[in-house]
């Protein structure tokens, strides 16, 4: 059966959610992907699988507390700025890509506004 690649990395059901969030919000640890899209204990693997496929990087940011820091690659930039052009052009609202089960993270005392909503480093999802 044909499959285009784009099938392994989208038709997982976080996926696209995982790549908008750090195209939105820029570079995150994985535990706040986790808080921000799911707690779904597969998480772990969806991630391995964008980084297997060239979408995410995942690195270990040392210090007091090391932690997994996950971002998107230039090829995941581009997919990430397609997925929000679809979803624009559908009338699609962005904004609850930024949901994390029905609150907005910045509401969350754990999380701040401005580490959650500044843009990512590139081509802005508000442009073009």
């Amino acid at each position: 059966m044909l499959r285009p690649r784009i099938s392994n990395i989208l038709e997982d059901k976080h996926s696209t959610s995982i790549i908008i969030l750090l195209y939105i919000c820029g570079r995150k640890s994985k535990t706040e992907i986790y808080d921000m899209v799911s707690t779904n204990p597969r998480m772990p693997m969806k991630l391995d699988n964008l980084a297997r496929n060239g979408i995410v990087t995942v690195t270990l940011e040392n210090g007091s507390r090391p932690r997994s820091m996950v971002d998107l690659t230039p090829l995941g930039r581009t997919y990430a700025k397609g997925l929000c052009d679809l979803e624009m052009s559908v009338g699609g609202d962005l904004s609850d890509f930024l949901d994390a089960g029905g609150r907005r993270p910045w509401e969350d005392e754990r999380l701040s506004r401005t580490s959650c909503c500044q843009l990512h480093a590139g081509p802005s999802p508000r442009t073009s």
